[in-house]
């Protein structure tokens, strides 16, 4: 029986020590560089097919989203320690709180369109004016 115990002990001590780091939010920026196409977007749980095919750009920290003529820029901050991944959108001088998440090349990105104070909890669009946006990182 104690070579069982010692077994348990190690097989504990590399649970604890081998455990995932979180993600930075370097790192997390990283992750998100690049090309994308708006492939959806709601708003207030109906959806809103005019944006389909917008060019969004994530370049350092940095979003650029150009609906042709023209171009909107905004500044990330995301922090994906949090559980959703939040993300914070800065522009003229406002911040718009959103969460978001990256699933292999898909990227989806929730917020309050009227108040951007008000963090969504959930990647849903209904119940308030919340848009959500799912975005496909373009081919290179």
């Amino acid at each position: 029986m104690p070579g069982h115990w010692l077994m348990t002990a190690a097989g504990c001590l590399l649970a604890v020590t081998g455990s995932t780091r979180a993600e930075t939010p370097e790192e997390a920026l990283k992750s998100l560089q690049g090309a994308y196409t708006v492939t959806s977007l709601e708003f207030n749980g109906r959806a809103a097919p005019g944006a389909v095919g917008l060019k969004v750009t994530i370049d350092g920290d940095t979003l650029t989203l150009n609906d042709g003529g023209r171009t909107e820029t905004m500044k990330l901050k995301p922090d994906p320690a949090a559980a959703p991944k939040k993300l914070d959108m800065l522009r003229d001088g406002r911040t718009t709180q959103a969460i978001y998440k990256l699933e292999g090349e898909v990227l989806t990105i929730c917020f309050n369109k009227e108040d951007g104070s008000k963090r969504p909890t959930e990647f849903s669009s209904r119940g308030g004016p919340i848009s959500l946006f799912v975005l496909k990182r373009d081919k290179k």
